[in-house]
């Protein structure tokens, strides 16, 4: 693990992430970090006749008319649990997603291939495997690729600031089940 003082926190290294079990469970004090000092970078909305909180990244990790996930956390004040779900963006349920593959750079070579993994899907265990081996894939500088149904190729976080925002997430997400 990487701690850096300056910025008050410490971030998880690649083989922490990637050896880290499914986590759930967000302890009040967790929960209360989290609202107090990591939710001005989300959007906030409670579903209605329920005890969940959602929490939308305020810059998605989708670049807009792009295909791609739109991530976001889900907490359940009653079960004292959080999740991560995605919605897939219009233009990837036009051309869904076949697999995730990692390439060492910017440059769309099938000779870069170095990995490959299924698509997110919608159950909590998979999500949490998705988020942490994406996460070390990126710590890692290597750039995540959709292969759509349609054979082409098209980048996993678009802009800088997508991958940025998915990488807080992830970030906070760990924090708030106490992963990290």
């Amino acid at each position: 693990m990487v701690c850096l003082v300056m910025f008050g926190g410490c971030f998880p290294s690649s083989q922490d992430l990637y050896d880290a079990e499914p986590r759930f469970n967000a302890k009040p004090s967790s929960v209360l970090f989290f609202k107090n000092t990591r939710s001005v970078f989300y959007d906030w909305t409670e579903k209605k006749d329920t005890s969940i909180e959602l929490f939308y990244p305020s810059k998605p990790t989708v670049a807009q008319g792009q295909p791609g996930y739109r991530w976001f956390l889900a907490y359940n004040r009653t079960q004292e649990t959080a999740y991560v779900f995605n919605e897939a963006s219009k233009a990837l349920e036009s051309d869904p997603c076949k697999q995730i593959e990692w390439h060492w750079n910017r440059e769309v070579n099938e000779t870069t291939l170095i990995a490959t993994r299924s698509c997110p899907g919608i159950y909590p265990e998979e999500n949490f495997k998705f988020l942490v081996q994406s996460y070390s894939q990126l710590d890692a500088d290597r750039v995540g690729y959709l292969r759509l149904a349609s054979g082409k190729l098209s980048p996993l976080f678009p802009t800088l600031e997508n991958k940025r925002r998915f990488m807080r997430l992830v970030r906070d997400y760990l924090e708030l089940v106490d992963v990290i």
